[in-house]
């Protein structure tokens, strides 16, 4: 099926499967959707990363991608291009901090570094967590580095090389992981192997958060079968990507679809 026409249909069915947060039942979810769609409450952290944004979408250093996550290895882009394509959204990545700030994590482990703008919204919301964050591309890599000592987040341990190489090491010797990031290789086989690798490694009631799970048809099977892969599980989706708490305090394995009440306006009169 072409791409295009499975987003369309992708998009649909998650339209009519969502509901806003008038519709949703657990307290738990309530809460953390609450949480994560908040708006009102604006930190520092967002500023400083928002300016250096600004920074990488001007930047016209071309740089020679070694791209392991999309299977094309040595192409010439600029920092510019690249940011355009890669750089994790704003509204994304504050609702990625107030989640961890939440959860208030000891250890984050984050595949797919690259420009290190997550790295940077998830180090912000616990500076006193450890955050270990893996990249095949050594350019990459370099610009994150710059990135975080830029913000003085000195919670951030770098891991350059290909990720399959050096999961499995790594996660023996950060173990209890509290907070994953899934944003690497954007393959089915690729992430269910990351899933599988890290999950003998997680704490009690650790968060997976999975980026980009409408990319294509494989990310979001591979993400419907990490959902079913799991006991007591709360799958909380958002359009663009997923959020599993496992060992959840509920009776049983839930999966909620979470859309702004705007696009369904009609379900606060429900909730009268």
């Amino acid at each position: 099926m072409p791409q295009i026409i499975w987003t369309l249909i992708a998009s649909w069915r998650y339209y009519r499967r969502a509901q806003t947060i008038y519709q949703i039942h657990s307290p738990l979810a309530y809460q953390l959707i609450e949480l994560i769609r908040a708006k009102e409450q604006a930190y520092y952290a967002f500023t400083n990363i928002a300016a250096l944004k600004e920074l990488a979408l001007r930047d016209k250093t071309v740089i020679n991608r070694m791209d392991f996550g999309t299977g094309k290895k040595n192409q010439s882009i600029s920092i510019r291009r690249f940011a355009q394509k890669a750089i994790v959204k704003r509204l994304r990545g504050e609702r990625y901090f107030r989640l961890v700030q939440w959860k208030k994590p000891h250890t984050i482990l984050e595949l797919g570094t690259a420009l290190g703008f997550s790295t940077a919204y998830l180090a912000s919301a616990a500076r006193n967590a450890r955050l270990h964050t893996l990249e095949g591309d050594p350019e990459l890599v370099a610009y994150a580095k710059n990135l975080i000592s830029k913000l003085e987040l000195r919670n951030v341990d770098f891991h350059q090389g290909k990720i399959e190489d050096q999961l499995d090491s790594l996660t023996r010797q950060i173990a209890p992981i509290d907070v994953v990031l899934l944003d690497a290789n954007h393959q089915y086989d690729a992430t269910v192997a990351y899933f599988e690798s890290i999950r003998p490694h997680l704490s009690k009631q650790a968060y997976i958060i999975v980026d980009d799970i409408r990319w294509s048809a494989g990310m979001y099977k591979a993400w419907q079968r990490m959902t079913q892969a799991l006991d007591r599980v709360m799958a909380i989706e958002f359009y663009g990507w997923g959020l599993l708490i496992l060992d959840a305090p509920i009776p049983r394995s839930v999966h909620l679809i979470s859309i702004p009440t705007r696009w369904k306006p009609w379900t606060i009169r429900h909730s009268i």
